[in-house]
């Protein structure tokens, strides 16, 4: 008996699946050469860059027809990868915005940082 083809993305795209569709948004990005990029692999549209560049960053080179050029890092190589803009997302200055000034930790309501982690409280020494 013969085992049943299931497609040609299915290993490829399977842990990749979301349970949002793609927007306008999504396919009308615009990206400007020397901005850096993490590649997110969504595995509804084309111009799908390999799974092993899921989560890599990059700088976008050269833009090529809708696609972008995009120059990743793998190991000491440098490869250059021609990727859909829905698989790409802009990282730096929009990533600092999203945490307060200068990455410290917010003021407490008496204008102190709040401490990380867990109250440290002091253990009752038992009789």
């Amino acid at each position: 008996m013969v085992k049943r083809s299931k497609g040609t993305m299915v290993k490829r795209t399977k842990r990749f699946r979301r349970k949002r569709k793609l927007t306008v948004p999504d396919r009308v990005k615009k990206f400007s050469i020397g901005d850096t990029v993490l590649i997110m692999v969504v595995p509804l549209f084309r111009g799908l860059p390999a799974p092993r560049y899921h989560g890599k960053h990059g700088k976008v080179v050269e833009k090529r027809g809708v696609a972008y050029l995009v120059e990743v890092r793998d190991g000491r190589a440098v490869k250059k990868l021609v990727v859909s803009p829905v698989h790409l997302r802009k990282v730096g200055v929009e990533a600092a915005k999203a945490t307060p000034a200068g990455g410290k930790k917010a003021a407490g309501p008496e204008g102190k940082p709040k401490k990380a982690g867990k109250a440290s409280a002091k253990k009752k020494v038992g009789k």
